[in-house]
């Protein structure tokens, strides 16, 4: 119970910290409401709510780095300038890449690091005391240019989810340009917090 509150406590602290810096013209979380659809995809159990007006395109694992493999892309209306940009990213790595939580991120960032499209990497956060579907995860905040766009991401990963009689590692991540991140944060925390498997065992 003792080590349920800390992570609970660990999480809200998480949570609070960001969205400390993310009050944009007076607007928190609990001002923000907006309709919601519900993504789910039977072949990896992934379900999570979304923005209606959001763009769902399932990614092909043509499209991915192995061992990752990328199950959703979500992105705004197409925005009135190329500088403003968003997105949701959802996927999955197999159990056996990853034996604890803090190898897991310690494994991303060395991905975010060693990627040839990625400059100026730099870790705002990263702790092992977060939530993700229920469980224990890590909390990756960072900021880098990637393909000469700056951005800001906040990535959450968790593993041990079964699906199908099978472990897997999942993750979510959303990354925007800096001033899009701060004014759509909220409704991201929202949408992260949804994320579950449909048949955890």
């Amino acid at each position: 119970m003792t080590i349920f509150m800390l992570v609970i406590g660990s999480f809200i602290l998480l949570l609070l910290l960001i969205v400390s810096t993310s009050v944009v013209h007076g607007q928190t979380i609990s001002t923000i409401t907006i309709p919601m659809k519900v993504y789910y995809n039977s072949t990896y159990g992934v379900v999570i709510q979304y923005p209606a007006s959001w763009n769902v395109s399932n990614i092909s694992s043509n499209n991915s780095p192995s061992p990752f493999q990328g199950i959703v892309l979500m992105t705004p209306p197409i925005q009135s300038t190329g500088n403003e940009f968003a997105s949701i990213v959802v996927g999955q790595y197999p159990q056996s890449v990853n034996t604890t939580l803090q190898s897991f991120l310690d494994h991303n960032k060395g991905i975010r690091m060693s990627n040839s499209n990625t400059k100026d990497f730099n870790i705002v956060m990263s702790n092992a005391n977060s939530l993700l579907a229920g469980r224990q995860a890590y909390g990756l905040l960072f900021t880098d240019t990637f393909h000469g766009h700056s951005q800001k991401s906040l990535e959450l990963g968790t593993f041990g989810l079964e699906h199908r009689g099978i472990k897997y590692g999942y993750i979510v991540n959303f990354s925007a340009d800096p001033i899009s991140f701060t004014k759509i944060l909220p409704i991201m925390l929202q949408t992260i917090d949804s994320f579950g498997i449909s048949n955890i065992s």
